[in-house]
């Protein structure tokens, strides 16, 4: 029997200057599984009239949207959960709260790693390599699929040629080719935006509006318990410094001490879908 190949589709979400969160979220399966999901995705859409989605859209009734009522916006979400919900893919992501990013440890992971996006970027790719472990007859590398940004895709790209040749990385034989596509090329980048728009409302919830509830059509997502991933708000971020300082990775006039009382703080960067 052919070994399976593992396609991963990523979009992100929160890179606007208003936001409060970044995340970046998708979903991975094998390629035979993404041949009969797409179809599925496409059928919900073009019974609708519509060629394609964006979660910001069919929420706010904009774009394609314009002019459709609440609640048929609210039932082709519903239908486009079940298709994703019905097929064999995995959910994965990560998320950055931006302001204790800039200030935690006195603002030095701004200095390692530019911006927060980066991060959310690489901790959903390492994600999805250890997700990649339930396909238990796909053991080879991953094809990173994300949505084409000209304004990101020259850094992803570089920030992932430097996880390939970091041989200690864990799951490193994971990392594959890395390609961009538009959702209307590839429309299972469109699936990946539903889950990482879901996630980034959650994240920024969670911190700003702790007393809203989890949004139902997240909660179908993640109802499958596979699903799974990390996010970083004070407590991650001062995990992940102590990572780096343990590793030798801070620049050398960091001082220690500026962690300060940070290193009690609650989570350490559990996943907000764990």
């Amino acid at each position: 029997m052919a070994e399976e190949h593992l396609i991963a589709y990523l979009d992100e979400s929160g890179i606007h200057s208003q936001a409060r969160v970044v995340a970046v979220a998708g979903f991975i399966a094998p390629s035979e599984q993404w041949n009969i999901f797409v179809p599925q995705w496409m059928a919900c859409l073009r019974k609708r009239g519509v060629g394609q989605v964006r979660a910001a859209n069919l929420e706010s009734g904009h774009g394609s949207f314009a002019g459709w009522p609440l609640d048929a916006r609210a039932e082709l979400r519903s239908e486009l959960i079940s298709t994703v919900l019905k097929n064999a893919i995995l959910g994965f992501g990560s998320a950055v709260v931006i302001d204790d990013f800039e200030h935690v440890g006195g603002g030095v992971l701004k200095k390692i790693l530019g911006a927060p996006y980066f991060l959310a970027c690489q901790s959903a790719i390492i994600e999805a390599t250890y997700r990649a472990d339930l396909f238990l007859g796909a053991q080879g590398p991953i094809r990173f699929i994300f949505e084409q940004q000209p304004e990101l895709a020259g850094r992803v790209a570089k920030i992932y040629q430097a996880m390939r040749s970091e041989r200690g990385l864990p799951h490193w034989h994971r990392l594959g080719p890395l390609e961009f596509r538009t959702k209307a090329e590839a429309p299972a980048l469109q699936a990946a935006d539903l889950l990482v728009y879901e996630s980034y409302k959650e994240i920024d919830n969670r911190h700003y509006n702790p007393t809203l509830p989890m949004r139902r059509s997240l909660q179908r997502l993640l109802s499958w318990g596979q699903q799974g991933g990390k996010y970083f708000d004070r407590a991650g971020l001062t995990a992940l410094l102590q990572e780096l300082r343990n590793g030798g990775r801070l620049p050398p006039d960091y001082v220690l001490h500026d962690l300060g009382d940070e290193s009690v703080a609650g989570n350490s960067g559990k996943g907000s879908h764990e």
